[in-house]
């Protein structure tokens, strides 16, 4: 039935990504993987790193090959009401020095091709575009260096953020406000991946990035 309702909300694209975070057990792998076998684009996004173990294990047994995701802690930290899960300290994601591990296991089973989306989530009502632009700025520079790696990235999952101004004050010091409009938040994102695009071409190949 879950898979009946996501083949209609992806109406048939190949390019509508279905983006599987939260808890994971082998069950959830195993109706993520079957998905893709009924040609539905499933990303697992990785958001502990003992998950990469069943998603190995179940591709294998199942004879599918995963796309796979990772949700990074950044350093970057909202400070607000809505951003005490954001930081290095926050429940959810992995550290740098974790997602170098989950690579190497990529590597030695012949699956880093399929590690292809980068995910972040600074927090709910992002106030400032600054604050955004420093969280896709730091995600954007990780997605780089996982190139260099070896990485086949496709997409920069942002995650959601955006902010509501459910007051009408556009105001940066309000929960309940935020002192930018959809646009501004647009051009914030772009102008911050572009920022870190033309520092890695300076390294390694051009590539692109997906948002």
């Amino acid at each position: 039935m879950e898979l009946l309702a996501m083949s209609c909300l992806c109406k048939g694209s190949s390019e509508s990504l279905l983006i599987c975070n939260g808890f994971k057990d082998v069950e959830y792998v195993e109706l993520a993987l079957i998905a893709r076998k009924l040609s539905l684009n499933t990303v697992i996004v990785l958001e502990q790193e003992e998950e990469l173990d069943s998603v190995i294990d179940v591709s294998m047994k199942l004879g599918v090959r995963p796309v796979v995701g990772i949700r990074v802690k950044l350093r970057t930290k909202h400070s607000g009401h809505f951003g005490a899960t954001s930081g290095e300290k926050g429940n959810f994601g992995l550290t740098t020095t974790q997602i170098v591990r989950v690579v190497r296991k990529l590597e030695q089973c012949g699956m880093l091709d399929c590690f292809e989306l980068l995910h972040f989530h600074i927090g709910s009502q992002i106030p400032t575009t600054e604050l955004l632009a420093d969280g896709v700025g730091e995600a954007a520079q990780i997605y780089c260096e996982l190139v260099r790696l070896g990485a086949l990235m496709k997409v920069i999952d942002i995650g959601g953020g955006l902010g509501i101004d459910y007051d009408g004050s556009k105001s940066a010091s309000s929960d309940i406000s935020v002192s930018y409009t959809l646009d501004e938040y647009a051009m914030a994102v772009i102008q911050a991946v572009k920022l870190r695009r033309e520092w890695a071409c300076s390294r390694v190949s051009p590539f692109g990035f997906n948002i």
